[in-house]
């Protein structure tokens, strides 16, 4: 009797604590913070999930989003159903439903509000700024959001600006700080982690194709050209891409010839030589971590939410030696990840090696800074 007794008790409490991963110690809490009918009763893996919740006499809707690794990457209260159709503004979004949860369940509402003004995120209905037992009174937060009928994300210069549509015509206005920190839920150690993790299981779909106007095209010499883009912080980073005239088409370079502008090609666009991508990921605490993926699969990684910037620091023409400096800038929040690639030309042609110490997740403060003090030598 003792050993079945002790048996439903274990079972009792795995089944409260099913689903227990997570990338994010914000997240964590705000999981274990859920009555129990919220809590998943399976282990779910790369999928999203909905639950109801009744909050008085409404029922809001509520989202999980769990990624291959079976972590959970997303918790909230989904007040605007059509958040996958936006174009700009997906994780700010998300934030706000995650916020909008965290006031669903709490006792302490002037805890997260406290916070909201430590952390610039300031809200306004109807033009004015009500006062807290605005968001203290659950009801009134799930009447007035609730099935928003409409909502769009404009990026000012230091905040995001959310406005939402919602039933009887009220607009409300989010004004939330750009801050890779406060929008991910995240801390420095944590986005590491999540970036190593997912690039290590990421597939590829697809490979994506640049549309090149050739309009933008400008001779450099002789028969080849440049596509100019645009650069970050200093000229000689950019994305410009190089291009040769055979006859009356173009073709990007990828020769031994021309080896600097195939080096900056194959870092910036995909060409028909995949290779492999040797990482050293310098990350949070001094911790080192080394993955291998495939450059396909490396660069349609940060396709969608990433533009991508590239330098030649060096190249030994006897060796065939390379190396630049590649980054990939945040379209939403300004971070970035910076690489120091080293490969040789060889590797480029023949879908080969090439190695990336990585350094990911740095703020706009610190880029503005590291940059700084390059144009000052």
């Amino acid at each position: 009797m003792k050993k079945i007794i002790f048996f439903i008790f274990i079972f009792l409490i795995s089944a409260t604590q099913i689903f227990a991963q997570f990338y994010s110690k914000k997240l964590q809490n705000l999981y274990h913070s859920l009555p129990q009918s919220l809590s998943l009763d399976f282990n779910y893996c790369d999928t999203v999930v909905f639950k109801d919740y009744r909050v008085g006499a409404d029922t809001v809707k509520i989202v999980y989003e769990i990624d291959k690794n079976c972590f959970m990457t997303h918790c909230g209260f989904r007040f605007f159903d059509e958040i996958e159709t936006l174009r700009f503004g997906k994780k700010t979004v998300k934030f706000l439903e995650c916020e909008m949860l965290n006031l669903l369940i709490t006792n302490d509402a002037h805890a997260i509000l406290e916070n909201w003004k430590n952390k610039k995120v300031v809200f306004q209905y109807n033009n004015s700024e009500p006062d807290n037992h605005f968001f203290i009174d659950k009801q009134q937060i799930v009447k007035t959001f609730n099935n928003a009928t409409s909502l769009s994300i404009e990026k000012r210069e230091h905040y995001f600006l959310v406005t939402i549509v919602c039933i009887d015509s009220i607009i409300c206005h989010f004004a939330i700080a750009i801050n890779e920190d406060l929008i991910s839920g995240m801390d420095k150690k944590e986005r590491d982690d999540f970036l190593a993790e997912h690039l290590k299981i990421f597939k590829s779909g697809q490979n994506h194709i640049k549309d090149i106007d050739t309009c933008f095209f400008k001779v450099f010499k002789d028969s080849l050209y440049v596509y100019e883009g645009s650069y970050y912080m200093i000229p000689e980073i950019n994305n410009n891409l190089y291009l040769q005239k055979n006859d009356s088409s173009f073709s990007l370079i990828t020769s031994k010839e021309l080896a600097e502008e195939t080096f900056v090609n194959s870092l910036l666009l995909q060409t028909d030589k995949a290779y492999t991508v040797n990482i050293k990921h310098k990350k949070y605490g001094h911790e080192i971590d080394y993955y291998t993926v495939c450059s396909n699969d490396f660069f349609n990684f940060f396709y969608d939410d990433f533009d991508n910037y590239f330098g030649i620091e060096q190249y030994d023409k006897e060796s065939g030696k390379l190396a630049g400096t590649l980054i990939f800038r945040n379209k939403e929040t300004d971070y970035i990840h910076l690489g120091y690639v080293t490969c040789t030309i060889e590797n480029l042609l023949q879908g080969g090696d090439i190695s990336i110490e990585l350094y990911a997740n740095i703020p706009q403060n610190n880029i503005l800074n590291l940059f700084g003090e390059q144009n000052e030598k």
